[in-house]
């Protein structure tokens, strides 16, 4: 197929088709309004102008003329008359920027009577859209090997791409591009790839290539779920300027990076779990300081703070837990535990028609309760282990475990974060730093090694 053949034949065949003659006669016939009539008359025949010169310019082998302001008229034609039949709006505007591309980078004398093959590529609808990836261009060794990836849902971004991503050295895949919208193909949906056929049916491997290709380059395919909600305190917190908050300095800093990670959820829950290890790992030695009320520690002492502190990570979060939901109140009449219970009872409450794939989570996660017979017995259990393995499912990516990433999380890991994991271990870390306690709090500022 000429080059020559490819800058005319599509954007003649979609003009024809809209302006067929008892398809304008039958729309005109239909309008009321004189002042309508009048507009409508006058785009046609401006559209029609552009049709008929670009078939005399075809039948004289001459390069086509696309003005700039024909995309602005067929804009203006498809606002006022939105609902003429047959309005290939998207795709004119589409090959009036291609074509015009190609004929800037050919130059006056550049010769476009040279062939292309259509059948090297194929224009595949993208079903699964890479995030933040509006343009992908891969050039092979060969121009078939080559990968276009672009986007259509806006026409600003896909002008923008058309007019400066491209080069000589790809102009043939504009080509190719042009020679595939056409009248009797798809070209509607928002994301398209141009490929070798044998590619065609294979996309999961394409797309997985131009994911490494943009990741390479220090881009992102992923979107990430934003939480913006300020954190929740308990009632009535005892704030006070002596109960020297600087042994939490570390912590603070990361509460600080946690408020910072409003675009990602996951990077926020992480933050928070690294605040919750913290305490778990700090309990067993502030456990030890004040026993020892600031006197010389012993062997034996450094010896039963390992045993402690060298414990399975969820033994560790669950005695910890267990310490926070028996002995620390949430207000005057509440213990945490009981404050935790009640806010899990009533967002599973509210959430009735979500149980099943709540469940269904808790089976992926290893966990064996069913999210709305949790007993209290078993709850600090339950809860722990929530917070645990909602920290190895993003930490871990072991092919032997339940691994989830922004691109394949469940809804439920989003609607538990939201509405219910985040809030409670707020509550807790804030009342555990803000209120003094013998779970956290040091009551000396060094360890006593040896007597002076």
């Amino acid at each position: 197929m000429r080059k020559l053949d490819v800058l005319y034949d599509n954007l003649i065949g979609f003009l024809e088709r809209m302006l067929k003659d008892r398809i304008v006669e039958s729309y005109l016939a239909n309008i009321g309004n004189e002042t309508d009539k009048a507009q409508f008359e006058r785009l046609i025949s401006k559209i029609n102008d552009v049709l008929e010169m670009n078939r005399y310019l075809k039948d004289e082998n001459k390069r086509p003329s696309i003005e700039s302001q024909f995309v602005e008229e067929i804009d203006h034609f498809a606002s006022q008359f939105s609902d003429y039949p047959v309005l290939p709006v998207k795709q004119i505007k589409s090959i009036a920027v291609i074509v015009n591309k190609i004929l800037e980078l050919t130059g006056i004398d550049n010769d476009v009577e040279e062939n292309i093959e259509p059948d090297d590529f194929q224009l595949v609808f993208n079903d699964k859209e890479i995030p933040h990836t509006h343009f992908f261009l891969d050039i092979g060794s060969h121009i078939q090997d080559s990968i276009l990836l672009i986007s259509t849902s806006d026409f600003n971004i896909f002008m923008d791409m058309i007019t400066t991503e491209f080069s000589a050295e790809s102009i043939d895949l504009l080509y190719h591009l042009l020679a595939k919208i056409k009248p009797d193909s798809d070209f509607e949906h928002n994301q398209y790839i141009l490929i070798k056929p044998e590619n065609s049916t294979e996309l999961n491997k394409v797309r997985s290539f131009i994911k490494l290709k943009k990741v390479s380059l220090g881009e992102k395919i992923h979107v990430p779920h934003p939480y913006t909600n300020l954190p929740e305190l308990p009632p009535n917190l005892n704030w006070n300027v002596d109960k020297e908050y600087q042994q939490f300095n570390e912590v603070i800093d990361i509460l600080s990076e946690y408020n910072d990670q409003q675009k990602d959820i996951l990077d926020k829950f992480l933050r928070m779990y690294h605040i919750i290890e913290n305490f778990m790992y700090k309990y067993p030695i502030c456990e030890l300081e004040q026993k020892t009320g600031g006197k010389m520690f012993s062997i034996r002492d450094f010896r039963n703070l390992y045993s402690k502190v060298n414990k399975d990570e969820l033994d560790s979060l669950k005695r910890f837990i267990r310490k926070v939901f028996d002995e620390v109140n949430y207000d005057t009449t509440n213990k945490f535990k009981n404050k935790i219970v009640s806010e899990w009872n009533s967002f599973i409450n509210h959430h009735t028609t979500n149980h099943a794939d709540i469940n269904t989570l808790f089976t992926q996660l290893g966990m064996i309760q069913t999210c709305n017979n949790i007993s209290s017995q078993e709850f600090v259990g339950f809860y722990s282990k929530l917070i645990y393995q909602f920290r190895c499912s993003i930490v871990h990516n072991k092919e032997t475990e339940f691994h989830f990433t922004h691109s394949n999380m469940p809804p439920m890991v989003l609607l538990i974060l939201e509405e219910f994991l985040l809030q409670s271990l707020e509550k807790i870390v804030f009342k555990l730093i803000v209120e003094k306690n013998n779970l956290i709090s040091y009551t000396h500022p060094v360890l006593k090694l040896w007597e002076t």
